[in-house]
C-alpha cells in the first residue's frame, strides 16, 4: 500500500491526481495493540480530495476487490527485500 514510489498510495495520490508531495503508509504493533497509520504532505486545498480518495480506496481494499495476485506478489517481494536488508 505504501513504503515507495510504486505503491499504491504513491501513485493514486501523487501521479494520478497530483495532491501530495509524499504519501506513505505503516504500522507499528507490539503484544496487544498496535497502530496502521497514511501519512502524506499536501497542500490544505487538497485535504478533503485526498481524503475522500483515501477512504475509497481502504474501502476496496477491505472488500478484497481490488487486489490482484502481481500485487499481492509484488509487496511480498518488496517486503522481504526490506526484511532482508
Amino acid at each position: 500500500m505504501g513504503g515507495n514510489t510504486s505503491s499504491r498510495f504513491w501513485q493514486l495520490l501523487r501521479e494520478r491526481n497530483g495532491l501530495c508531495y509524499y504519501a506513505s503508509v505503516g504500522h507499528y504493533g507490539d503484544g496487544d495493540d498496535g497502530v496502521f497509520m497514511i501519512r502524506a504532505g499536501l497542500n490544505k486545498d487538497g485535504f478533503d480530495q485526498t481524503i475522500e480518495l483515501i477512504r475509497g480506496e481502504l474501502s476496496s481494499i477491505a472488500t478484497g476487490s481490488s487486489i490482484t495476485q502481481v500485487e499481492l506478489d509484488q509487496a511480498r517481494g518488496y517486503l522481504i527485500g526490506t526484511l532482508q536488508m
